[in-house]
């Protein structure tokens, strides 16, 4: 079950978050150059935090919650502890 959980959750996190958080921001930055450097460095890291946490609360969700981050497939039970306590 946690198993089936996890997978809707990955492909709700690749379709709809993946898209407005990462591949349209990509398309209007495509003729801008990279950042690197200290600027590079800081968002790498920014990224990995929101992604930490962003795996957190989906974690949440599936383990305690018996549900997905999708409005479809919401939680079965309240999540009130990690990030939502």
């Amino acid at each position: 079950m946690t198993t089936v959980l996890l997978v809707k959750s990955l492909l709700f996190t690749i379709i709809i978050p993946g898209t407005v958080a990462g591949y349209i921001p990509l398309l209007l930055a495509r003729p801008y150059p990279a950042a690197n450097g200290v600027t590079g460095a800081v968002a790498a890291v920014l990224f990995i935090c929101g992604s930490a946490i962003y795996a957190w609360c989906v974690w949440d969700f599936v383990a305690f919650g018996r549900g997905t981050p999708a409005p479809i497939d919401a939680p079965k039970k309240l999540v009130v502890r990690g990030l939502y306590r």
